[in-house]
């Protein structure tokens, strides 16, 4: 008795141990969105004293560069991995002189509250309304907030995407969750890192931080898969390209389902405007015909990507009907966001659930799934024949266990 009763234990402590090493967590580090705050609190009470000096006529920011209080916190911000990352896509412009990668997001940090500085994407306006509105306080009340919450938010996390996954696929690593300041790229995932910039959460609203965080968890998850299941290795350039065109629209498609509620009205309007829709489809029909026929698929891919953002744009300004702030322009009309969440939309609106949960696991099936539940109403028209072979055939040729079958039916 006292034999299996040992091993009864020894069974039992060797069970814990496997389910405690199978959870995998995601690890908050909020420590580079802080340092933000502190630069930032730092620069707003130099503000503060110049401008109580009654000896200064007028204000001078130029011995910003001098101040070892300040660089020592920007040497502090840089040696954050994702701090480090941002910095080296940064290009800015002072007095005709380009500056690139950290000496360009110094030179923005340097220069507030003046913006003679032109950085990309206007990243130092972002920060100076940011801290013109008083948020500081507000920002490190909600990070602190978020920290409070983390274990409900990471369960609540994994629960929203457990449904949009492939079958028995879970999350099978930790992944580590960066907060940061930034302006350039919204959040958005590296590896095994969901960034997440906290001027994206100006609501300061714990659900709408949670769908975003899952948005970008599903990407990771749904990546792996889609990386485990579809060899590259054996694929000629043309194919490769034509994956990561597919990989855009499968990740997004899916991973907007989770957050779309949670976009403004505005916007979601945009989702379901016909003309702008129809425009779209025939922008992503011709890109893929372009690749197609391409001596050189790459290159197009990289240019028409270019194009498809700043078109965005365009497109923004001829249908939008609220004002264009910085959340109607990172929504703006693309195809890799507008079609891509329609397909899916459209499945399980008028397949239900067992449909939407068939093109997950078989991504190659997404555009004849689409075609055969499509009803007169849905504004993706019908997707011509020669577009569902290029679809179908490079998942169908790259997939490592061949699918069942690819048609539902």
């Amino acid at each position: 008795m006292k034999i299996i009763r040992f091993l009864v234990i020894i069974s039992f402590f060797y069970s814990c141990n496997n389910i405690e090493k199978s959870e995998k967590k995601l690890v908050f580090n909020t420590k580079p969105a802080e340092t933000f705050i502190e630069i930032m609190e730092h620069l707003f009470q130099n503000e503060m004293n110049i401008q109580s000096d009654s000896l200064t006529d007028s204000l001078n920011f130029s011995n910003n560069e001098k101040d070892l209080i300040l660089n020592e916190k920007l040497e502090k911000l840089f040696s954050f991995p994702i701090y480090e990352s941002l910095s080296n896509i940064m290009i800015a412009h002072k007095n005709g002189v380009k500056l690139q990668n950290k000496e360009a997001y110094k030179a923005g940090f340097y220069d507030l509250p003046n913006l003679n500085v032109d950085m990309s994407s206007g990243v130092n306006q972002q920060w100076k309304e940011w801290r013109k509105k008083g948020n500081f306080k507000k920002s490190f009340e909600f990070i602190n907030n978020i920290k409070q919450q983390q274990l409900n938010i990471s369960n609540n996390s994994k629960d929203k995407i457990k449904h949009l996954l492939p079958k028995n696929k879970t999350m099978d690593k930790n992944v580590e969750v960066s907060f940061c300041f930034d302006g350039n790229r919204g959040s958005y995932t590296t590896d095994s890192i969901i960034v997440m910039d906290m001027l994206d959460f100006k609501n300061y609203n714990i659900t709408n931080f949670t769908n975003v965080l899952a948005h970008e968890l599903h990407h990771i998850v749904y990546g792996d898969w889609i990386n485990y299941n579809y060899d590259k290795s054996t694929m000629s350039e043309k194919q490769k390209t034509f994956l990561s065109y597919q990989k855009r629209i499968l990740m997004e498609g899916i991973a907007q389902q989770i957050n779309y509620l949670d976009y403004k009205k505005e916007i979601k309007d945009l989702y379901f405007n016909n003309e702008l829709m129809l425009e779209l489809s025939d922008d992503w029909f011709n890109s893929l015909r372009e690749i197609n026929s391409s001596q050189n698929p790459t290159e197009y891919y990289n240019s028409f990507k270019n194009t498809m953002w700043n078109n965005g744009f365009d497109k923004l300004k001829k249908y939008y009907k609220g004002k264009i702030d910085d959340s109607a322009f990172e929504r703006r009309p693309i195809i890799d966001y507008y079609i891509s969440y329609y397909l899916y939309f459209a499945i399980n609106k008028n397949g239900g659930k067992e449909r939407l949960d068939y093109v997950i696991n078989h991504p190659e099936s997404l555009l004849n799934e689409y075609n055969v539940l499509r009803k007169k109403e849905n504004l993706i028209p019908l997707i011509p024949d020669d577009i569902k072979k290029i679809w179908e055939n490079n998942l169908v040729k790259s997939r490592k266990k061949p699918a069942e079958n690819t048609s539902y039916n």
